[in-house]
Parts: structure tokens; C-alpha cells; sequence
């Protein structure tokens, strides 16, 4: 059980920095395009 748990914290923890990351790109994208310098 515990071990599982440990999983699934640890699967949470990649997944959040993985999509974080994305995320802050596709808003830098986005105002590169929405306001170009």
C-alpha cells in the first residue's frame, strides 16, 4: 500500500514537472505572438 502511494506521489511529482514547464512555454509562445517585439 505504502509503496503504491510512494508511486503515485513520485508519478504526480513527473507529471507536474513535466506539464509545468509546457505550460509556462506555450504562455511565453503565446505572447511572443499575440504581442511581437
Amino acid at each position: 500500500m505504502n509503496s503504491i502511494g510512494h508511486s503515485y506521489c513520485t508519478m504526480e511529482t513527473v507529471l507536474l514537472l513535466n506539464v509545468y514547464p509546457a505550460l509556462l512555454l506555450l504562455e511565453i509562445l503565446s505572447i511572443i505572438l499575440i504581442d511581437p517585439p
